[in-house]
């Protein structure tokens, strides 16, 4: 590894246009080269890419920090474009899994409609015999207790037992 000192840098900097002291280079400079041995590749990069965008830095270092920005747009690109690639081959299935997926849905949504249907129906007749069991068991209780009370007596338990089920249905 061959690492640059800050006169070195300098003087490359000085060469490509930009002018600074080894002061200036210290003060602007001194916290990029972090390991405090010098400057390496990665760090020269990184001084590169902060003094192109001087005006008074030359071509050659405003193209080397385009450069390093170029290479990673590009590395970007690609794995876009691998991307859409993938989705692009792939769109037959991915379309026959949506759709697939979604007629599945409407058969779900249609068989539940059904069954909301028939639960419907199913409480308005338990509704219905509800009330008129209700109705022929107060209907019974207020007949005359001279009548055969025995045949009443087992009409209401048949008819308590029939809306007690009735309860039941609708409980449930």
């Amino acid at each position: 590894d061959q690492l640059l000192t800050s006169a070195e840098l300098g003087k490359l900097l000085q060469h490509n246009g930009v002018d600074l002291t080894p002061d200036q280079i210290g003060k602007l400079f001194g916290r990029v080269d972090d390991e405090g041995d010098g400057f390496d590749q990665g760090e020269l990069a990184e001084i590169m890419r902060i003094v192109s965008a001087l005006p008074v830095a030359s071509e050659r270092i405003q193209q080397i920090s385009s450069n390093r920005s170029l290479f990673v747009d590009s590395i970007i690109m690609v794995i876009c474009g691998a991307g859409l690639t993938y989705l692009v081959m792939h769109s037959d299935a991915i379309e026959k899994k949506w759709a697939a997926n979604q007629f599945h849905g409407a058969i779900q949504y249609r068989r539940m409609q059904a069954k909301c249907s028939l639960l419907e129906k199913n409480m308005a007749s338990l509704f219905e015999e509800r009330s008129r069991l209700e109705d022929e068991i107060k209907a019974l209780e207020e007949t005359s207790h001279t009548e055969d009370v025995a045949a009443r007596d087992e009409q209401l338990k048949t008819l308590n037992l029939r809306l007690e089920e009735v309860r039941q249905d609708q409980e449930k």
